[in-house]
């Protein structure tokens, strides 16, 4: 960080930089990474904890990793221990949440469990400019970004239109869709067509790609961004 930090001055420069990067500069849309160094217990993994709980009370998404458990020297690896970290679920409902919002409705009024198409038929409204609505709503969060990969706004529109139950989408494919989002060796490319995806993988090639393009579909679900942090990092130099 520039100095040897005593702990007893770890609470201040936490603080100091919740206020520099959280609040201000990745909140302003750019991004940081920021190494913690010093000898074994004074404090780095305590310093982790309390960025971490700040990140959260800011509004990020915040993912913590173990540098002994990761393959630090692969990105696509890195991704992929990221996202196996989110709750997707979660995510995805926040996703709906949104188009649902923008129909005007509120998202507390659907019955749980319910898709909001059902609801909407249960209310006889399940007319064509509702449709079009949640379309729209769709393509202005993710097809239309550019700064997001095609495929991987795709998928994650097929994905929220699994919680909407409009529009609908190949048969079967959600399985297929978060096994592209995870980048799993084993799918093959006959099933990424049928999802409705261009046929191509996640790989360490793409993944810086497909991290930003994650990162840009957490703001859209609401998120301040995505804060990672990994403990351990100097494993890498072993």
């Amino acid at each position: 960080m520039g100095r040897f930090i005593q702990k007893g001055t770890l609470e201040e420069l936490n603080a100091f930089l919740t206020r520099f990067y959280l609040k201000e500069f990745i909140a302003n849309g750019r991004s940081k990474i920021k190494f913690v160094t010093g000898s074994q217990g004074s404090g780095k993994s305590y310093f982790l904890t309390l960025s971490e709980k700040d990140a959260l009370a800011c509004g990020y998404l915040v993912v913590s990793l173990d540098g002994r458990e990761v393959p630090l020297y692969d990105f696509k690896e890195i991704y992929s221990s990221i996202l196996h970290k989110i709750d997707l679920n979660t995510v995805i409902q926040r996703w709906a949440d949104k188009v649902i919002e923008y129909c005007g409705y509120r998202p507390e009024d659907i019955p749980e469990g319910a898709l909001f198409l059902n609801y909407l038929a249960s209310r006889g409204e399940t007319d064509g400019l509702t449709r079009r609505k949640i379309r729209k709503a769709l393509n202005e969060m993710f097809l239309n970004s550019s700064s997001c990969d095609g495929n991987y706004a795709l998928a994650c529109s097929m994905l929220t239109s699994s919680r909407l139950g409009y529009p609908l989408f190949p048969e079967g494919s959600e399985k297929t869709l978060f096994s592209w989002l995870y980048g799993e060796k084993e799918l093959k490319m006959s099933e990424i067509r049928l999802a409705g995806l261009a046929p191509f993988k996640i790989t360490k090639v793409n993944a810086r790609r497909m991290f930003l393009s994650l990162v840009e579909v957490l703001k859209k679900a609401g998120y301040k961004g995505l804060c990672v942090y990994i403990d351990n990092f100097d494993s890498l130099l072993n």
